[in-house]
């Protein structure tokens, strides 16, 4: 079994500890190997790697699994970061379940992805969320939301989130979304501080396209609307632009350990309590 290690690599600690988790699982009888985004390589490895082990927090461990896709590798995420959601274990604990997964005692869980694209031109992908704000704009945006060809409503607010399962918990809950469980295949739509009939939020079904398009607004236009796919990668929109969403039939693969419950890590991560 060939494990890949993807650290942090702005954080001293977790390269460390790469070097620490390579030795135990070379004593399993397996492989590691350690990289980063700069690997001259990453394309071969990642083909031919069993297992993904990611050593950082939520947004490691959202880049790494944009880099795998559409690869079914299952990612096991090691938490070194503050909140640490999408992690399924902490560095202390770690080394035992490297063994386990060695010995081939482990469960995988299927994650959705957002697929689509800008203006039927610029691909995008997300697995937390694909989030649309006013940006530098000093008026609100005016948004047209269609759901397989139905027009839905136009609302002027700050503009809208569209999140996985796995994103339910970010951005989303934050702005009144609800939280679905990690496995659910549904999008949700959520507007952001807008005049709309929807609500706080709309529910998709797995197959359902999302067709956005930014309208020209009644009041004079000064900045443009932007877009982040998982929090990263601004790109401006202007009237006119579309963007089409989907959740796609590949899937990110996250492991999952026997007693790692998402209502558990609900409480322990969500509502930070320790009882």
């Amino acid at each position: 079994m060939l494990f890949a290690i993807r650290p942090n690599p702005r954080k001293a600690e977790t390269l460390e500890f790469a070097e620490t988790l390579s030795k135990t699982i070379f004593e399993c009888g397996s492989q590691a190997v350690i990289y980063t985004a700069e690997t001259d390589n990453q394309t071969e490895l990642l083909d031919s790697a069993d297992v993904l082990i990611v050593l950082g927090g939520d947004g490691t461990i959202l880049r790494a699994a944009r880099e795998i896709f559409p690869r079914q590798i299952p990612i096991l995420g090691v938490n070194f970061g503050h909140l640490g959601y999408l992690a399924q274990c902490g560095r202390e604990e770690s080394l035992s379940v490297v063994r386990s997964i060695a010995s081939g005692d482990y469960q995988v869980e299927q994650r959705a992805v957002l697929v689509g694209e800008i203006s039927a031109e610029e691909e995008i992908l997300a697995v937390n969320e694909i989030c649309i704000s006013r940006g530098n704009r000093r008026h609100m945006s005016k948004i047209r939301l269609e759901i397989n060809g139905s027009h839905i409503d136009t609302f002027t607010g700050d503009g809208m989130l569209i999140c996985t399962a796995t994103g339910s918990t970010a951005y989303n809950q934050n702005a009144g979304g609800p939280i679905l469980m990690p496995q659910a295949e549904n999008a949700v739509i959520t507007p952001i501080c807008a005049r709309t009939f929807i609500g706080s939020s709309l529910v998709t079904c797995p197959g359902d396209e999302i067709f956005i398009r930014i309208e020209k607004d009644s009041v004079r236009e000064i900045g443009n609307p932007v877009l982040l796919t998982d929090g990263r990668h601004p790109r401006e929109l202007k009237t006119g632009d579309t963007v089409t969403l989907r959740i796609s039939p590949n899937k990110v693969n996250m492991i999952k350990l026997a007693d790692h419950s998402f209502y558990m890590v609900i409480r322990q991560r969500l509502l930070d309590d320790d009882e």
